[in-house]
């Protein structure tokens, strides 16, 4: 398979417990969608080596999925498939966390389906 033949790419190395902290003190909207937008572009990759750094991402994920902004609801949703697809199964005790907000944000915004069934596709 093509993907075995991948090399791990190093890309979650500067979104460590600062970055997760500044983001986190983000107060508009579109500074966190900017933010997510910038680590979705860097970790939309078929492997990802992982590091201690997704437990960083992990807060960002647990808070920006409860944002009452659905923009940046649905940036994290991407950024956490993203991850699941690139990290595999080392990912996923993390991201089967994370299912419950997942499903109930597509209760409360339909628009929202298709990437969250994308991403809940890569958890599963």
């Amino acid at each position: 398979m093509a993907l075995d033949l991948e090399e791990e790419k190093d890309c979650l190395k500067p979104y460590d417990e600062v970055w997760a902290d500044e983001t986190l003190a983000l107060k508009k909207w579109s500074d966190k969608k900017e933010r997510l937008e910038k680590l979705n572009s860097d970790i939309n990759t078929p492997k990802i080596k992982p590091n201690n750094n997704v437990n960083a991402l992990f807060r960002v994920f647990e808070k920006f999925l409860k944002d009452a902004n659905m923009n940046v609801n649905d940036e994290a949703v991407k950024s956490i498939g993203y991850l699941a697809k690139g990290l595999k199964k080392s990912f996923y005790d993390q991201a089967k966390m994370l299912i419950d907000p997942i499903l109930t944000n597509m209760k409360k915004r339909p628009m929202m389906i298709k990437n969250a069934s994308e991403t809940l596709e890569n958890i599963l």
